[in-house]
């Protein structure tokens, strides 16, 4: 369910409808040190760590914040 999760958009990109009239997400952030797009726990169930998702490891996006990273470790 969409009240399970959280999504992570950038401050100057829109925020995702949610798919399902009368529902809505559980929180909406914005944070560009973040590499996950969403995380989800099924709240129902007590053992339910939450899962995230993640771009694509080839995706431009990720390979940018990936040389940052490795920039920043050499200097």
């Amino acid at each position: 369910m969409p009240e399970f999760v959280s999504i992570n958009v950038g401050l100057d990109n829109p925020i995702p409808i949610c798919p399902i009239p009368g529902h809505s997400w559980k929180r909406v952030i914005s944070n560009p040190d973040a590499t996950w797009l969403c995380h989800f726990k099924d709240e129902r169930t007590e053992k339910s760590s939450g899962k995230y998702v993640f771009l694509a490891a080839e995706s431009r996006i990720k390979g940018e914040n990936d040389r940052k990273k490795y920039e920043k470790q050499e200097n």
